[in-house]
């Protein structure tokens, strides 16, 4: 009898607890709608160097529940060099928070799902690139420089294409499913990546390397938005059964150069 009056009690605290989670997400959500759209364009404008372009932005309770979301609808974001050319084309993007720091007025956004998106980095013979998109971090400021860190974004069926003009060198690849996270520390992104793309081609001065290869990829690379310098971290890319180890740096700009090393346990190559 005393076992049975437990497990009721446990039962009615569960059913207490869950309706306190689901009033507090569909309150936040229906509450701080607004606050929440105003906080994510500020965000934006403070960091982002070039316009953006959404046809419909909305706040809901269920799309991610527990967490509450704000959903943007036919998203683009303009390319640096060209205002009339978009770096970021996205059927839908939704950033999702959690609702009790909606409550406390602490809001940063923990979660981003990209989805049926095409991204496109181009540089120009002359050297200039189009996705100079976020601001400068000014290095005469004494203002203690903050971190922001997601820690789950997940890309689903993104497309991107990397078009060197200068080099000569063209990449279509697909994100059919990636699950990545992202720390920005001033001009410094520190990003991970893990899961399965699809490299439709790779061509170099008009000759094809690589032609519809799907693989697995664990990455970590660092970008400095300040000396547009990548570095690409110790990564596997493994199509089919036979692992990739890629490492190296790329600085981007006018005066580029390229050091990137690949090998498998029966091969390497430097290019």
């Amino acid at each position: 009898m005393r076992a049975r009056k437990i497990i009721k009690r446990g039962i009615f605290f569960l059913l207490v607890l869950s309706i306190i989670v689901v009033s507090a997400v569909f309150t936040a959500a229906t509450i701080y709608k607004d606050q929440l759209i105003e906080n994510f364009i500020a965000e934006m404008n403070s960091h982002l160097n070039t316009p953006v372009d959404v046809g419909e932005m909305d706040v809901s309770a269920f799309a991610h529940f527990p967490q509450v979301s704000l959903l943007l609808h036919d998203v683009k974001v303009r390319a640096s060099h060209d205002p009339d050319q978009y770096f970021l084309v996205a059927e839908r993007i939704d950033f999702s928070i959690n609702p009790f720091s909606l409550i406390t007025g602490n809001i940063s956004f923990e979660n981003i799902s990209i989805q049926q998106a095409s991204c496109t980095l181009l540089t120009l013979p002359d050297g200039t690139i189009n996705y100079q998109i976020f601001h400068a971090q000014d290095s005469s400021a004494n203002e203690k420089t903050s971190v922001i860190s997601i820690s789950q974004i997940q890309l689903t069926d993104v497309d991107f294409t990397y078009n060197n003009l200068q080099r000569e060198v063209l990449v279509h690849t697909m994100a059919e499913k990636l699950r990545a996270a992202v720390e920005i520390n001033g001009p410094v992104f520190n990003i991970w990546g893990d899961g399965r793309v699809q490299i439709d081609s790779i061509t170099s001065r008009q000759t094809t390397l690589i032609h519809n290869l799907g693989a697995s990829l664990t990455s970590e690379i660092i970008y400095n938005n300040d000396t547009r310098h990548l570095t690409i971290l110790p990564s596997i890319i493994q199509p089919e059964k036979i692992p990739v180890f890629i490492e190296g740096t790329y600085q981007l700009g006018d005066n580029q150069e390229v050091r990137i090393t690949a090998h498998t346990t029966e091969l390497e190559a430097t290019g």
